[in-house]
Formats: structure tokens, C-alpha cells, sequence
């Protein structure tokens, strides 16, 4: 089993091209079914292509349906006369995130009964995108108080479920009175890995549903400076 991909970066297009080893002939009538994961759908109509090995029923053109319910691509007119190496693509949205997305594939006679089914999934994993921020610190006097306020254009929808997080660099760091805010105040909290001395500060986005695009302003306060100087800081 192999997937190649044309963009694996999270929440774009993907035309994906699919390799298989069938083992079993698919009669006339049959289905070869790829199993979707939850994060990802199909790009409606689903439309089938590079069908190398198939045999397309009465010399049709590849076509392929959406089974909703089940998250599913289905062959409508494709027969598999003997085993061998098969190739579909279909063209889907990546999942909004980097968690692997796990694909399943199957192959059905006439009657709907199964003739082969992956015996493992195959993983799909979206690539990160890098975030248009810029970031202003109101003071980097040794020992003093400051302020960093982040200004952030997303490239994927964030929601109210969704984190931020800030890591600062390794420091000695007070964070008593750390707040977080968006024009109003928002919940945040922070750790200290005690063994690096980086800070992570992770919030909420401001805003219930945040479209791509959404430029906002987010900022850090009642962080102190260390009390010595590098590069870092």
C-alpha cells in the first residue's frame, strides 16, 4: 500500500494517488471502497482517475460515489480481472491538524459480500503550516516587568477548542502574575520544563470561530525578565 500526494499540508486540496496490491479478482458488479478517516472528506462530486490496472465496465470512464455514513469512496464501474498492483485517485481535504489520518480499503463481489480487506490501515499524516505572526515586547531591561503582544493571520480555521501556545526561550522566568487578553481579558495558563527553563504559555483564540484569514491581536503580561543577559532574551 501507498498514498502519493500532490499537497499534504493541513486543511488544503490533495489530489492522492492510490497503490494497491489486490489479491482477489472484483467481478462485474463488484466495489473497491476506500474507508476514510473522520478528519478528511472528499472533494464533492468524487471523481475517480488514473485507474491502472482496473478494467472499466462497457469502455466507461472511472466513476466513483460518496457514501456519507460510512465516510467512504465507492467504485461504480470497475472490475479487477485477476491480482496485481491497482491505482485510483481521488482528490480530498486534509485533515485541519497533524494527527495521522488512518485510510482502510476493501473489495466486494456483486452481492455486496467482502472479498479482501486491508489488514492494517495506511497513515496520511497533513504537514504544519507556518503562522504570519509578528510580535512586539514592551521592555527587555534585566529584571523588569514586560509585555509581548502577538499579532496573528491564521491559514486554517481555529475554534474555541482549539490552543495557542507560546514558548519562550530558556530563562529563569516569574510568572505570578502572568495574564492573557484580546481586547478583553482571556484564560490562560503557563509551565516551566524544570529541567530546560523554557516557558509555555497556552490560551484560547479569541474568538468562537476563527476563519481563515481572521488577523487578531493577542497579548502576554505581568512577565518578568530574567535577572542576566543572552541572546535570547
Amino acid at each position: 500500500m501507498n498514498i502519493q500526494s500532490t499537497d499534504r499540508t493541513i486543511g488544503r486540496t490533495n489530489t492522492i494517488s492510490i497503490f494497491t496490491k489486490v489479491n482477489a479478482a472484483i467481478p462485474s458488479g463488484g466495489m473497491y471502497k476506500i474507508i476514510l478517516p473522520s478528519s478528511i472528506k472528499p472533494i464533492l462530486p468524487v471523481n475517480c482517475f488514473s485507474s491502472y490496472g482496473f478494467t472499466m465496465i462497457n469502455n466507461g470512464a472511472p466513476s466513483c460515489s460518496y457514501d456519507s455514513s460510512t465516510n467512504s469512496i465507492n467504485t461504480n464501474n470497475f472490475i479487477f480481472a485477476g491480482s496485481g498492483d491497482a491505482l485510483i485517485g481521488v482528490t480530498i481535504k486534509n485533515s485541519p491538524d497533524t494527527t495521522p489520518a488512518n485510510f482502510f480499503f476493501q473489495t466486494f463481489d456483486s452481492a455486496g459480500n467482502m472479498i479482501g480487506n486491508s489488514s492494517k490501515g495506511y497513515f496520511l499524516t497533513a504537514t504544519p503550516l507556518q503562522l504570519a505572526v509578528s510580535a512586539n515586547k514592551t521592555n527587555s531591561q534585566v529584571d523588569s516587568t514586560f509585555k509581548i503582544t502577538v499579532n496573528c493571520t491564521l491559514a486554517v480555521e481555529l475554534t474555541s477548542s482549539n490552543l495557542i501556545r507560546v514558548t519562550f526561550p530558556q530563562a529563569s522566568y516569574n510568572t505570578a502574575s502572568i495574564a492573557c487578553s484580546s481586547g478583553t481579558t482571556i484564560a490562560c495558563n503557563s509551565t516551566i520544563d524544570q529541567t530546560s527553563g523554557i516557558l509555555t504559555v497556552t490560551l484560547r483564540p479569541p474568538c468562537t470561530q476563527c476563519k481563515p484569514g481572521t488577523n487578531f491581536l493577542f497579548a502576554i503580561d505581568g512577565l518578568t525578565n530574567p535577572s542576566f543577559i543572552n541572546s535570547d532574551t
